[in-house]
């Protein structure tokens, strides 16, 4: 019986000297723990043991956080809280169960105020260097092309190829910038600039005729279905919208073999709701074991690395954040060595 007691003191030991916060509440949402982590982040005092949460709304420290305790009841896992500017939370939330029987919860919270500054800082320094940098390769991206245009003089056979490889090399450079830009944007919440109504088709034929060059010389065969009748207009950012279209039609040019076949559509399916963009290719296709990543930040396929090594990985995430913003959705279908097809919808306000 001693050794028992032992144990129960040992683990209390443990929970009480935790470095992240840690509340437990009975059956009935009463506190019945909570350790110096807890007292230290949240001001709670010892007269707070007892006590149901439900009584408790009047203290700030609570109201802060009150969507957890009481609104979460299942589960949650790792959500930020921003409790004040020189404390933020990572809160998780656990049923203490004993079979089907419900005992409790277990709240508990780690403070990640220094990662989340050191965070916003890189994001700072990354988005202030692109900014520097996206000038002075926009100004040599300008010159180059005055002299490919031989506005300075004529060019021999030899220095025209050169020039316009180091000029493509220079607008992948500039590309890049623009998705490390628009990905800090995202993170700062900052994303959606200007919006107006405009027309999704307008946006589509514009992207193609940008992007007809390369799908000539791949001599892929485009088929373009244009709705009938024509869509409303969307409320958009119009320079985001075109970006996610951009993307989704480079993607699937680019991993489409040449002779290859695309389709895009454009309709709005019976609900009236919203309108619907796909695209569909016969090209490499994405892997099912690399499916769940296809979102995520510079992820790249392994077939699409094999294909196309130049690429950032940034670009499906952007179309994901932009669509999302704007009260939409996106998704696909693939098979590997058949084709893709990319969808996503914005809303009709």
């Amino acid at each position: 019986m001693q050794e028992r007691e032992k144990e129960i003191e040992r683990f209390s030991l443990a929970l009480e000297n935790l470095p992240e916060g840690v509340i437990i509440l009975d059956e009935i949402g009463k506190i019945i723990f909570f350790n110096k982590k807890v007292e230290e982040l949240l001001g709670w005092k010892e007269e707070f043991l007892g006590e149901k949460l439900s009584q408790m709304k009047n203290l700030e420290s609570f109201n802060l956080v009150s969507e957890i305790f009481e609104e979460e009841v299942a589960q949650t896992l790792g959500k930020v809280i921003k409790m004040r500017e020189d404390l933020i939370l990572r809160v998780s939330v656990v049923e203490l169960k004993k079979g089907r029987e419900i005992l409790g919860k277990l709240i508990y919270f780690t403070d990640i105020t220094r990662e989340f500054s050191l965070e916003r800082l890189k994001r700072e320094f990354v988005s202030v260097a692109a900014h520097q940098l996206r000038t002075p390769i926009s100004a040599i991206g300008w010159a180059i092309k005055t002299l490919i245009d031989k506005k300075l003089g004529p060019l021999t056979k030899k220095q025209s190829e050169y020039l316009k490889e180091i000029f493509q090399t220079n607008e992948r450079l500039v590309h890049l910038i623009d998705d490390i830009l628009n990905t800090a944007k995202i993170e700062e919440g900052k994303f959606l600039e200007k919006e107006n109504e405009f027309s999704l088709e307008a946006i589509v034929e514009f992207v193609l005729n940008l992007l007809r060059p390369e799908i000539e010389k791949k001599k892929i065969n485009l088929q373009y279905e244009k709705p009938f009748p024509k869509l409303p207009l969307v409320k958009m950012d119009v320079e985001k919208i075109k970006l996610v279209v951009e993307n989704l039609i480079s993607n699937a040019i680019n991993y489409t073999l040449p002779g290859g076949e695309i389709k895009i559509s454009l309709s709005m399916p019976a609900q009236g709701t919203e309108v619907l963009f796909s695209i569909r290719d016969n090209g490499i296709g994405i892997p099912e074991r690399e499916r769940d990543r296809v979102f995520s930040k510079f992820f790249r396929a392994s077939n699409a690395m094999k294909m196309q090594p130049s690429g950032t990985g940034l670009g499906l995430y952007l179309c994901k954040n932009i669509i999302e913003a704007h009260g939409g959705r996106i998704w696909f279908d693939s098979e590997e060595g058949k084709g893709t097809t990319f969808y996503f919808t914005l809303p009709i306000k």
